[in-house]
């Protein structure tokens, strides 16, 4: 069963990095953020699924605890694996992020024009833009969101296709 969680987990995480690197690589559009961020959660959440059906099918049955701890060990190696993929982003090219900085920047100076003319308010913009963009920040984010959506998924999953009866007390 731990090939599954592997093929799954990986699929998700390979289509995390490669929608990631399109979008920081310029093959995207920087507006394009919202849409490549669900893509990548609807990727992880229908490998968790398929994950748990095909266990189910396989096995001719799956527990509640088998299906939730499916859902999590996805999660966890889709973050590993899309996390791996930012991280080396990050050091290969020191300036692979630079034109997403600046989108970022320009956002705001289009959003807040008053507050983009003090000098201060604009270098404290760009301080915590160049932190959002950190490995540090990103794996943070990465792994609460996945595994926080692999566990909901997971816990709705097994509402639908786990044995009421690993529920019942024995």
């Amino acid at each position: 069963m731990s090939k599954f969680y592997w093929i799954f987990g990986g699929i998700a995480g390979i289509f995390s990095f490669i929608l990631e690197y399109l979008l920081f690589s310029g093959r995207m559009g920087f507006d394009k953020s919202p849409s490549v961020l669900l893509a990548k959660l609807a990727a992880l959440l229908l490998c968790i699924v398929f994950a748990a059906v095909l266990i189910r099918k396989l096995k001719g049955s799956i527990s509640v605890a088998r299906t939730i701890l499916s859902g999590f060990i996805i999660a966890l190696i889709c973050s590993v694996i899309s996390i791996s993929g930012y991280t080396y982003m990050s050091y290969a090219r020191q300036d692979f992020f630079a034109e997403a900085k600046t989108y970022s920047m320009d956002r705001w100076v289009e959003e807040h024009p008053e507050e983009a003319t003090d000098e201060a308010k604009r270098k404290v913009k760009a301080e915590e833009i160049e932190r959002s963009y950190s490995i540090q920040t990103y794996t943070a984010f990465t792994l609460i969101g996945y595994l926080v959506s692999g566990l909901l998924v997971s816990v709705f999953t097994a509402a639908f296709i786990s044995n009421k009866s690993s529920l019942a007390a024995s």
